[in-house]
């Protein structure tokens, strides 16, 4: 994994995108992590949508919400869950 400055990295952005394809780009800012450039295929799209995913707050927090539910024994079973899901429409 190569490491650089926020600075550096947009100095030579073009250069550290050609690199990414070898080796992720941990960017910092006065020393610390701030972003971390990966290279994407380019040819499946449903990896870019899982990645987005994988970063939504909004999706993490309906985890964490099922994840509360589930450790008080308020979880549904899969097939009632799709199984409601068809009867409201």
């Amino acid at each position: 994994m190569k490491i650089t400055s926020v600075a550096d990295f947009k100095a030579h952005l073009s250069s550290y995108l050609d690199g990414c394809q070898e080796d992720p780009v941990l960017i910092t800012r006065h020393g610390k992590p701030v972003a971390l450039v990966t290279p994407l295929s380019g040819e499946d799209d449903e990896e870019l949508y899982r990645l987005l995913l994988a970063h939504s707050p909004k999706l993490r927090r309906l985890f964490q919400v099922a994840d509360e539910r589930a450790a008080r024994g308020e979880a549904i079973e899969q097939e009632q869950f799709w199984r409601e899901v068809e009867e409201s429409g």
